[in-house]
């Protein structure tokens, strides 16, 4: 059965909400809602091709993309190539990620429950490639550490700020770590050449979840920067 859609327009943000095909709307049981975030170059219509339902699934575009988009160009990369290039790409990159998930959270309850009628008692939220690290951007409040070996050197307020932001005591195992007591699943294609899992492997062994959470790390054989069916069976079936 094809899962329930319908597009909210939450003060001027269009986010399209996926319901389970069985779900009464009469019901008055409580909701447990789940964010996907797209990857850049993508839209929410990528929710269509996975087909992954939990009583809620919030899927808004990002900013510049879908139904926000404004610049194609400031989604291209650096490029040798002067048509394919945007010089802006470390910038851009970098601010899209500063998510709208808090302001969803806030207020989509009044657009989706005007009354009350059911109330929204957990949160969750994952994401594909640039979505996946706007995930841990959400889950800790600060942003990821960009790496790339060509950054311009025109960039220095840029990396002051993601450098200030990124020093997390994510080790930690008291109230300063801001991942204590959160359920965290990261899984990454062993053949990603586009992120390496060399490059985030340090971080995610290190991370402190504590006691009340739980911390799974997946490296998918033979999978590169993609989004299989394996990875989807395990994000939302709990393999």
């Amino acid at each position: 059965m094809e899962p329930t859609k319908q597009t909210l327009l939450v003060s001027g943000l269009l986010v399209d909400v996926y319901s389970h095909p069985t779900s009464s709307p009469s019901s008055t049981d409580p909701i447990h809602a789940l964010f996907f975030l797209h990857g850049s170059a993508q839209d929410n219509n990528i929710v269509n091709t996975i087909k992954v339902i939990l009583t809620r699934v919030m899927a808004p575009d990002r900013v510049n993309h879908g139904s926000r988009l404004v610049d194609q160009k400031r989604n291209l990369a650096w490029s040798e190539d002067p048509a394919k290039n945007n010089d802006q790409h470390a910038v851009d990159m970098y601010t899209i990620q500063t998510e709208d998930v808090s302001f969803i959270i806030d207020h989509l309850p009044s657009f989706l429950y005007p009354s009350g009628e059911r109330m929204i008692v957990e949160w969750g939220i994952c994401g594909m490639s640039l979505g996946g690290h706007s995930t841990w951007i959400a889950l800790s409040r600060a942003r990821p550490i960009l790496r790339h070996s060509i950054l311009p050197a025109l960039l220095p307020c840029l990396l002051q700020n993601i450098y200030r932001n990124a020093r997390l005591p994510y080790r930690a195992k008291d109230a300063s770590n801001p991942f204590l007591g959160k359920k965290v699943l990261v899984i990454s294609g062993k053949e990603d050449k586009l992120v390496p899992w060399v490059t985030s492997a340090e971080f995610v062994d290190g991370l402190e979840v504590g006691e009340g959470g739980i911390k799974r790390v997946v490296v998918e054989e033979g999978a590169g920067h993609e989004c299989t069916s394996g990875m989807l069976k395990l994000n939302f079936e709990g393999g």
